[in-house]
């Protein structure tokens, strides 16, 4: 009894999408065949657990990337709401460090509504919906965070406010009702 033949299928793909792909292989040292059937089979689990919307997790991990290179690390909601609350005010030191992972994005020219928006979620990954539109010189954000206490609200506030400062933003409004925090920014 003989084996039954695996069948090829060929997919038509832009030149650049393959010499992009090409380019990570050399980075990665992996052979290029090996790549491609590690994007077809992780990549459709991928879409499954994102809806879709695979935008939403590439700039989330971006940020996450560029968090945890400086230190950051994540927290259960209810321990940092338990932790601010026993450890007083944390408001000026949260604005520090949001200044300086501002200056990094600033000279990396990161300032795109994704990017942004995956700076957003990283602060509020426990929000349930997260929005930033921006639109000419005005910046609006929106977060639904049920779970949060008001302390951690304002932490994720005041270093979103030191960030965006970095990136040329003043703070024109704030209003944060129970677990919804809608904040507008003006470009200096």
């Amino acid at each position: 009894m003989s084996k039954p033949k695996k069948s090829v299928k060929l997919v038509p793909m832009r030149s650049e999408d393959i010499e992009k792909l090409q380019r990570v292989c050399e980075s990665l040292g992996m052979p290029f065949r090996e790549l491609i059937s590690m994007l077809a089979n992780k990549g459709g689990e991928l879409v499954l657990l994102s809806n879709g919307k695979l935008d939403e997790v590439i700039v989330l991990l971006k940020a996450l990337k560029g968090f945890s290179r400086l230190g950051f690390t994540l927290f259960p909601c209810s321990i940092l709401n338990k932790v601010t609350e026993a450890s007083g005010d944390f408001v000026e030191e949260m604005k520090r460090l949001g200044k300086m992972v501002g200056a990094i994005y600033a000279m990396n020219e990161y300032a795109s509504p994704e990017e942004l928006r995956g700076v957003v979620s990283m602060l509020f990954l426990d929000a349930s919906q997260v929005s930033v539109r921006m639109e000419k010189e005005k910046l609006r954000i929106a977060v639904a965070v049920p779970g949060r206490s008001e302390d951690t609200i304002k932490l994720s506030i005041s270093f979103l406010d030191g960030f965006l400062e970095e990136l040329g933003y003043t703070k024109d409004n704030e209003d944060v009702n129970s677990g919804l925090v809608i904040l507008d920014y003006i470009k200096r």
